[in-house]
């Protein structure tokens, strides 16, 4: 039997900017059917880590930091503006 892989939900972007730098791991966006845009991060050890350091107040670079929030928003910028151009279309016929 394969071990099934367990994720987290993770709708704060700041949140989420720290965990991409925290965990190096490649930014995987999900959209509900209101239109949230939220990210999936590994459900394990390293990710509960990672959220307490950040709910600690562990420092980061600044600039590093702000790069990572920039793409955090521009990911979600980016799936909101294509939710609301489908959402424009209007069916031939």
């Amino acid at each position: 039997m394969g071990v099934k892989n367990k994720t987290r939900i993770i709708s704060d972007p700041y949140l989420a900017a720290f965990l991409f730098l925290k965990l190096k791991v490649k930014p995987s966006p999900v959209v509900d059917d209101s239109g949230k845009v939220s990210f999936v991060f590994p459900d394990d050890k390293h990710t509960d880590e990672a959220v307490e350091r950040f709910y600690k107040g562990e420092t980061v670079s600044a600039f590093t930091y702000s790069g990572a929030i920039k793409a955090v928003k521009s990911i979600i910028f980016a799936l909101r503006s294509k939710g609301r151009d489908s959402s424009r279309e209007v069916p031939n016929g």
